[in-house]
C-alpha cells in the first residue's frame, strides 16, 4: 500500500482513486465523528485542528505520525522545545474512554504512541484508510498540566460494486438457466437420438421391401 500524507483539516475527503489508480472505499462520517459540546470550536467543519488518513504503518506499528509544525502548534503550544523528550497526552475516544498517550519528538515529525495502542485501535475498530480527527478538549489541561483531546473517526467501508446486488442475482439466475438448459439439451438429445433410431428403423423396414421388389423383379424376369 502506498502511504498517504496527512490531510489538510480544511479539505474534505473524497472517495476518488489514489495515485496508483486503485479506487478507495467511501469515507463515511458517522455520529462518532461529530465533536462533543465540550470541544473548543463546535463547528463540525472547522473544529478538528488536525485530521489524518491512517496508514498501515499507523495502525500496525503502534503510533500516529504527526507533522512537526502541527505537533508544535497544537500539542506543544506553538513553541518547540529543543530539550523536549516526551509529553504525556490524554485522548478521549468516541466511547468516552480516556487513553494516556505520549508525544515523542523525532527530527522532522512527532509520534503519538501508547503501550495500549493495540487495544486502542482494536476497541475502536480502526483500519488503514480510516480517518482520525483531533479536537481540543475544554478545559484543555488537567490540574497536573496534561493536555486533553477528543478523537473522532470517519470510517472507510467496502464500496458496493456497481449493480452488485443485480450481478449477484444475475449470476444465480444464469447458473439456474444454464442448469435448465443442460437438462433440456440432454432430454432433447435423447429424443433426437430416439428419432434418429426411428428413422434408421424405418430405413431398415424398407430393405425387405426392396428385397421383395428385387425378388418380384426376378419373378417377372
Amino acid at each position: 500500500m502506498q502511504f498517504s500524507k496527512h490531510m489538510d483539516p480544511g479539505k474534505k475527503t473524497t472517495s476518488s482513486g489514489s495515485g496508483s489508480g486503485r479506487g478507495k472505499r467511501p469515507l463515511i462520517t458517522s455520529d462518532m465523528a461529530k465533536p462533543s459540546s465540550r470541544v473548543e470550536n463546535p463547528n463540525p467543519e472547522n473544529s478538528a485542528f488536525f485530521r489524518k488518513e491512517l496508514t498501515d504503518s499507523d495502525v500496525w506499528n503502534g503510533y500516529i505520525q504527526i507533522p512537526g509544525k502541527v505537533a508544535e502548534q497544537h500539542f506543544l503550544g506553538g513553541s518547540p522545545n529543543k530539550s523536549y523528550k516526551e509529553k504525556v497526552l490524554k485522548i478521549r475516544d468516541p466511547r468516552d474512554k480516556t487513553w494516556k498517550m505520549e508525544l515523542w519528538k523525532f527530527v522532522k515529525y512527532y509520534r503519538i504512541t501508547s503501550s495500549s495502542w493495540r487495544e486502542f485501535y482494536t476497541e475502536n475498530g480502526l483500519e488503514a484508510e480510516d480517518e482520525i480527527l483531533f479536537f481540543k478538549y475544554t478545559p484543555h489541561q488537567t490540574s497536573d498540566g496534561i493536555n486533553c483531546y477528543f478523537v473522532r473517526f470517519n470510517k472507510r467501508i467496502a464500496a458496493p460494486a456497481s449493480g452488485g446486488g443485480t450481478q449477484g442475482g444475475g449470476g444465480e439466475s444464469t447458473r439456474k438457466a444454464a442448469s435448465e438448459q443442460m437438462k433440456k439439451g440432454s432430454t432433447g438429445s435423447g429424443k433426437t437420438a430416439a428419432g434418429g433410431s426411428g428413422s434408421k428403423a424405418k430405413a431398415g423396414k424398407g430393405l425387405p421391401g426392396s428385397g421383395k421388389t428385387a425378388a418380384g423383379g426376378s419373378g417377372k424376369k
